[in-house]
């Protein structure tokens, strides 16, 4: 028998490895899209779930903000009540010397009580802490407090 060359066989060799190179390129291709696509996902979900963290920090500041605006307010309410009292007190009993306003700071249970003229200049003080005289004197001398003296009613926070 004489060897011929199978040309059949060649042919199915040919063909096979054509489909095995088709079929490799589809799942690279598949596989690419599938990868975009999950790329696209988790960057949807990563971009959503920031925002939403965003949103949430937003949201706990401004109750944050308000709850310190709210008890910022009543402490300056507080301190405006305490003042006016001691204000009736010290006129009441007719003296502002330095044991009285001691007195009336443990009374008023405040750290500073601090008495000044018309002008903003101090008259008598009882000072526990480092608040005093000297570390407000330029905020007690600006016009918006000085008219209180003027104007009693009037409540300067």
């Amino acid at each position: 028998m004489i060897d011929a060359p199978d040309h059949a066989a060649q042919e199915r060799d040919n063909r096979s490895t054509g489909a095995w190179l088709l079929v490799a390129l589809l799942g690279i291709a598949l596989s690419v899209v599938a990868g975009m696509m999950s790329y696209d996902y988790t960057t949807a979900q990563a971009e959503q779930r920031f925002a939403d963290v965003v949103d949430y920090v937003a949201t706990q500041s401004l109750s944050y903000d308000a709850f310190n605006s709210a008890y910022t307010t009543k402490n300056l309410i507080r301190v405006m009540e305490i003042a006016g009292e001691a204000a009736r007190d010290m006129e009441r009993d007719g003296s502002v010397d330095n044991a009285m306003l001691e007195q009336y700071a443990d009374q008023f249970n405040v750290s500073a009580l601090i008495v000044t003229d018309a002008s903003g200049n101090l008259v008598s003080e009882s000072s526990t802490g480092d608040v005093d005289y000297g570390s407000l004197a330029t905020y007690l001398k600006e016009s918006p407090v000085l008219e209180v003296a003027t104007h009693p009613l009037k409540s300067y926070t």
